[in-house]
């Protein structure tokens, strides 16, 4: 199975606190690389960050959608 290109989240909130929720993990037995491994993790990571930021700006807020993109740098997520 290659690599994906993005990470697809959904950000939303569970009993009043901000959640982000995988679409696309890598799956069962999944083999990756270190490279993948950071490249998966600072997607993660920026994802983590987002989702702070969208709960401290609303308080409560709806499901937002994003990709993060895992080939290239991670500082920009596509709405």
């Amino acid at each position: 199975m290659p690599f994906p290109k993005t990470l697809p989240v959904k950000h939303a909130t569970r009993y009043c606190e901000p959640l982000v929720c995988f679409t696309n993990l890598p799956g069962y037995d999944a083999e990756l690389t270190p490279t993948q491994i950071r490249k998966l993790a600072a997607a993660m990571l920026q994802a983590a960050d987002d989702c702070e930021t969208l709960f401290k700006q609303t308080r409560q807020y709806g499901p937002v959608r994003r990709e993060y993109p895992l080939e290239q740098s991670t500082s920009t997520a596509r709405s």
